[in-house]
């Protein structure tokens, strides 16, 4: 191991019977926190390599997807066209089958 990965996993074993009464449970105590320091690590590093924009541009974005994107369920934009409608051409599917039901996948009755 190279000397900064290496934990300083020396026990003191001035310490009073009170305060570490086993010097084994010292010594893992010490590579507990020693591992949970380098997942916090790790998890720093990972948080760093995320990319990282302004807020600025986040709100020019979204500002822009709210002016380019047609929302169907605001009545006052209009309707959504025939060809974009699934549930309107299953519906033409089964109209127009004239009692052949090969196109559609149940019937309610």
């Amino acid at each position: 191991m190279d000397r900064e990965n290496k934990p300083n996993l020396q026990v003191n074993t001035s310490a009073t019977p009170a305060s570490s009464p086993n010097p084994l449970l010292q010594y893992k105590l010490l590579t507990i926190k020693y591992q949970r320091k380098n997942q916090k690590n790790e998890e720093l590093k990972n948080t760093l390599k995320k990319e990282l924009i302004p807020v600025s541009n986040s709100c020019l974005g979204l500002v822009d997807y709210c002016q380019n994107t047609t929302d169907y369920m605001i009545s006052s934009w209009g309707s959504l066209p025939e060809e974009k409608n699934p549930f309107l051409q299953g519906y033409n599917k089964m109209r127009n089958s004239n009692g052949n039901n090969n196109d559609v996948c149940c019937t309610i009755m």
